[in-house]
């Protein structure tokens, strides 16, 4: 069977979750040692009918025959369609057939939820919001009417994001005032409606009627200098939007100066850690110069991550979550989460689902 690295520190533990298990970060790796992690056989046998995947992930793995995206299901041949349709799982689908696995009730893996939520943050916060999961307060304003309320439910700072398709911390904003709202809300977008104008004076008025709702939980009055969002240009410079019919998505600011990622694959956290804001810049991702830290992941995160991943029915899935004056919060789920933080734990992602596929855990 194949076997993965996991770094010296980094131990095995269960939950008082039934049946879960979970790899717990606990210091930083000073060196790697050579044991590795044997998960055990099932009943499922790989001599009987072959697994099959779609998506190229398990292209490298021995266990499971990987036939390729053809968007004409009539492309793929006799053979390819009969392996498909008798196959008990079908892995890695892609987001257009997991779709229609689900229609026909065929499993997958992801499962059709887990694809039915990749990098669609508005449906995100709604799921969140529906199963009381503890997010920030969100809310998401459509049209120009509804986005001159933004500052009637928001106080300066506040977040902005591209509300779908954005990763990797492209797309969130610091939104310290009005020029910064004022650029977000003009950004590019692929909407082709022509709504009325936003302008700073129909900003300004709306700060006039300005009043906080119960729901925030923060009022700040400073925050740090963040030169990656910051905009020296006077509001009264800013040209009507011409782009303002896409959705705002506005998010209320809670100070951190790191998150953690933690990584759910099946129903275990297969990895956690911790991501370090660089000093000059409010996002923690790795692509934005956050750095990865290896120490003690709260038990109350690790739970939260598992009940949210149980709740929503993402079986891979990568949870950001943030501290703040002893409360947890998930920022958002990245279906599509990146590898480093498997590269800096020397664990190799590819063996990782090898074995998991071969003790039939996903």
């Amino acid at each position: 069977m194949s076997k993965h690295l996991i770094p010296s520190k980094i131990k095995l533990t269960s939950t008082i979750l039934p049946d879960k298990m979970y790899l717990q970060p606990i210091g930083f790796p000073d060196k790697m040692y050579s044991q590795s992690i044997v998960l055990p056989q099932t009943a499922l046998s790989l001599k009987g009918s072959p697994k099959i995947a779609i998506g190229s992930r398990l292209k490298s793995c021995k266990s499971v025959k990987t036939l390729g995206f053809k968007p004409n299901f009539i492309d793929y041949s006799d053979q390819e369609s009969e392996l498909i349709l008798n196959a008990d799982k079908i892995y890695y689908p892609t987001a257009f057939y997991a779709h229609l696995f689900h229609t026909m009730g065929k499993p997958t893996f992801p499962s059709f939820s887990t694809y039915h939520f990749i990098q669609d943050k508005i449906r995100q916060t709604a799921l969140f919001n529906l199963l009381k999961i503890p997010h920030p307060y969100t809310r998401v304003f459509y049209g120009p009417r509804q986005k001159l309320e933004i500052l009637n439910r928001f106080r300066f700072p506040f977040i902005a994001k591209k509300p779908r398709g954005s990763s990797m911390g492209r797309g969130v904003y610091l939104i310290r005032d009005i020029p910064n709202l004022l650029e977000y809300l003009s950004k590019p977008t692929n909407s082709s409606t022509s709504p009325e104008h936003l302008t700073p004076q129909k900003l300004k008025r709306s700060i006039d009627k300005y009043s906080l709702t119960s729901t925030d939980r923060y009022s700040l009055t400073s925050t740090p200098e963040f030169t990656s969002t910051s905009i020296s240009k006077d509001a009264s410079t800013y040209p009507e939007s011409e782009s303002s019919g896409f959705p705002a998505y506005i998010q209320e600011y809670i100070p951190h100066d790191r998150d953690i990622r933690i990584v759910i694959i099946g129903k275990e956290i297969v990895l956690a850690y911790w991501r370090v804001s660089h000093s000059n810049d409010f996002r923690a991702n790795l692509s934005c110069g956050g750095e990865i830290l290896f120490a003690q992941i709260p038990k109350k995160a690790l739970e939260l991550a598992l009940h949210t991943a149980a709740r929503c029915g993402w079986d891979d899935v990568g949870l950001d979550i943030i501290e703040h004056k002893g409360e947890f919060f998930v920022i958002e789920a990245n279906m599509k989460y990146g590898r480093k933080g498997f590269i800096k734990a020397d664990i190799d992602y590819s063996l990782l689902l090898e074995d998991l596929i071969s003790a039939g855990k996903i």
